[in-house]
């Protein structure tokens, strides 16, 4: 990789990321001294170079014992460049990058003093046809990951109207990043995001009265009763909810649902009659029951 040939850089490089594919090879890159040269090659002016390069450090992030080290070896901020770069697969890789350094609660503290957060909220200030969906949802995959930090809320509130935009976007992963990041940020919410949240509290109930209203999407049911649970968590935004009695009926009605549908999978008894371990029809059915009479008894 340090060879002057830019092509013969380039093809060490894409060597380098197919090896990185392998656990074991995820930590003997880093063993030997592999972040250096691709710290370096980051910074190249060659589109080919760079995407090799940043894809190959995204594979090493996968191994949870190299996201330290990755960070302390001073990547952030050539990945913070490179996700702002007109390049969808640098992007795509740098942001999974982020994402996965992001796991460490330690990192996440470094990402947010990093910047990453204003970033991904200027990117995401761009119109829907600027960036691609890939590119939406690794952004705001790391959002969700970084939103539960206390030092990342203030700087959350700002973007939380540009998640909510996005909660209502046909691609699964990203309304469902989007949410993720909404709910988590709405923990332990100080009096600047209990205005933002009341600001927006009828966008916000319009995403969940929606995902309520998908039979056909149990994984968007749960989202949104999940998401009144963290909501409820702030004495204003509870009010709100339990003066919705439109609201209310809806999730009384889908708990009731979800009990009818477990009862028609079980026996008298509680036994399963497909013949498969369990007493639901899904554990996410069961996740989302417990929700519902957390919601409702909240209501009482």
């Amino acid at each position: 990789m340090d060879s002057p040939s830019l092509k013969v850089q380039c093809q060490a490089t894409l060597a380098l990321r197919n090896l990185a594919s392998d656990d074991f090879f995820q930590l003997e890159i880093v063993k030997h001294g592999g972040l250096i040269p691709l710290n370096h090659l980051l910074q190249s002016r060659i589109p080919q170079i760079i995407t090799a390069a940043v894809a190959c450090i995204r594979n090493i992030s996968i191994h949870t014992e190299n996201e330290t080290v990755i960070v302390e070896s001073g990547f952030l901020p050539h990945l913070l460049e490179l996700a702002c770069v007109d390049n969808e697969e640098i992007q795509c890789h740098a942001l999974s990058t982020i994402r996965n350094l992001s796991s460490l609660d330690e990192n996440k503290t470094k990402i947010v003093e990093a910047g990453v957060v204003e970033r991904i909220g200027e990117l995401l200030r761009l119109q829907n046809e600027v960036l691609g969906d890939a590119v939406r949802s690794e952004m705001t995959a790391c959002l969700a990951s970084l939103a539960m930090l206390e030092l990342a809320k203030p700087k959350m509130y700002r973007i939380v109207k540009y998640l909510i935009r996005l909660s209502l976007s046909p691609n699964p992963e990203i309304k469902t990043n989007c949410v993720v990041a909404i709910g988590n940020c709405a923990q332990n919410m100080d009096a600047s995001g209990i205005a933002v949240y009341l600001k927006y509290w009828k966008e916000i109930r319009q995403y969940i009265v929606e995902f309520i209203s998908d039979v056909e999407d149990p994984a968007l049911q749960h989202l949104a009763v999940w998401t009144l649970v963290q909501l409820m968590t702030c004495a204003e935004l509870k009010k709100k909810i339990s003066e919705d009695k439109v609201l209310g009926r809806m999730i009384e009605d889908m708990l009731a649902r979800i009990v009818s549908e477990r009862d028609s999978l079980n026996g008298a008894d509680g036994y399963n009659v497909s013949g498969v371990g369990g007493t639901d029809a899904s554990d996410g059915g069961s996740a989302t029951e417990d929700l519902c009479r957390d919601v409702l008894q909240q209501l009482e």
